[in-house]
């Protein structure tokens, strides 16, 4: 497959018969989404590619399989597909069988999102929400990008139950993911795409300014948060956070750790929540709501220190070669690091990063702690949400667990 004469990858060969899975594993950018256009038809008739070879999907074309309802993809972002208003309309447009309905709810535990607005939920339960309705859509060939990427531990278990039950109804699953060790076990067949990113990651030659240390850079005092629609996301939280610390915020989905981060960079606004910082970094769990420019160069530059710090930022995080590249068109993983280059690249007091380690491979995930290191060498701190509890472990500070909306510091 070629992008503008690129080879994207190359001597791929994949067959799955009826109820097996295919894991696609490989270094972020080596090509995976792509591989998931091609045999979704997209490649050539929605993407502007080339593509060498055969792919039959159910005895059809891609294109075929994709026009006759075969075929389904849930994305990296669910949210960017999403069509009904809430969870309960989103689930039930495709198949409003009323028993089915309640199995999947069930399953997935999504009863008491029912009556959420989609735009509301947080990644991990939007991925819940696009698991249902494939469930529910009576697909026989689904395809997950990254289904793993912004699920708690205990629902990444769960999701590979529902593998299970897709096997046992003869639905073939096709996964994209980094996170192999949760698959390995339940994949039939494998295939790892590879890059040239298999080497440690350098270190950071980014000349960032030293910041005078601010011992309450952030304070939440008695912080609830309730959405309009009745949700409350935050319950009586109380955290302080100083100048030169990571901090991470770790929790199961839809415990408000993306509620409080929107608090913190002004997104959302609420009593009780003091941020003594004059610059704020961020990064959003889908970064590209964030890119405002059509050129990575430029969206890097765009609230840039200095040029010298954006250039270094960009090939510190492999981006260099892609500067003159649509942000949007990169892959999930370059789009994250692209976000990740901006906020270091403004070399602010406080960066807020939202699930920095989607769609990283272990070189992305090396440079990421890489960056934390250099920040926090620069007297500015950071809060990183995440899942990865051997990520927080390893880089913070401090641990804040968050449960239902409350608090407390591990």
């Amino acid at each position: 497959m070629r992008y503008d004469e690129k080879l994207i990858f190359e001597n791929v060969n994949m067959e799955l018969g009826e109820g097996e899975i295919g894991l696609i594993s490989g270094a972020t950018g080596s090509g995976k989404t792509s591989l998931l256009y091609a045999i979704l038809g997209f490649s050539g008739e929605y993407i502007d590619s080339k593509i060498d070879g055969r792919i039959v999907v159910n005895g059809m074309t891609p294109k075929q399989a994709l026009k006759k309802g075969v075929i389904y993809y849930v994305p990296q972002e669910p949210l960017n597909s999403f069509i009904g208003y809430d969870v309960c309309t989103e689930l039930t447009w495709k198949n409003p069988d009323h028993r089915s309905f309640n199995e999947v709810v069930e399953m997935l535990g999504l009863r008491g999102l029912l009556h959420r607005e989609v735009y509301t939920l947080s990644g991990g339960e939007a991925q819940k929400v696009a698991i249902g309705f494939a469930l529910l859509g009576g697909y026989k060939i689904v395809l997950f990008d990254e289904p793993l990427a912004n699920l708690d531990h205990e629902s990444r278990k769960k999701f590979i139950e529902q593998l299970k039950l897709l096997k046992e109804k003869n639905v073939t699953v096709i996964i994209a993911e980094h996170r192999t060790e949760y698959l390995r076990n339940i994949a039939d067949v494998r295939v790892e795409l590879y890059s040239k990113n298999f080497f440690d990651a350098p270190e950071p030659e980014i000349e960032l300014s030293d910041k005078e240390i601010n011992d309450k850079l952030i304070k939440v005092t008695n912080l609830n948060y309730t959405y309009d629609a009745g949700v409350q996301a935050l319950k009586n939280v109380n955290l302080e956070i100083n100048g030169g610390e990571i901090v991470s915020f770790v929790g199961p989905n839809g415990s408000g750790k993306s509620t409080i981060a929107k608090i913190l960079i002004g997104i959302l606004t609420s009593k009780g929540v003091s941020v003594n910082a004059k610059k704020k970094g961020f990064m959003l769990q889908t970064p590209e709501l964030q890119f405002l420019q059509d050129k990575v160069i430029s969206e890097v530059l765009y609230e840039s220190r200095d040029k010298n710090v954006a250039e270094q930022s960009l090939k510190f995080f492999g981006l260099y070669d892609k500067k003159e590249r649509l942000p949007h068109s990169l892959s999930r993983g370059e789009r994250v690091r692209v976000a990740l280059a901006s906020a270091i690249a403004m070399d602010p007091e406080l960066y807020v990063l939202d699930e920095p380690t989607e769609g990283q491979d272990q070189y992305g995930l090396s440079l990421l702690v890489k960056a934390l290191q250099l920040i926090k060498d620069a007297g500015s701190s950071a809060v990183v949400i995440t899942q990865e509890e051997w990520l927080a472990k390893k880089i913070s500070d401090r641990i804040y667990r968050f449960k239902d909306g409350e608090v407390y510091e591990s």
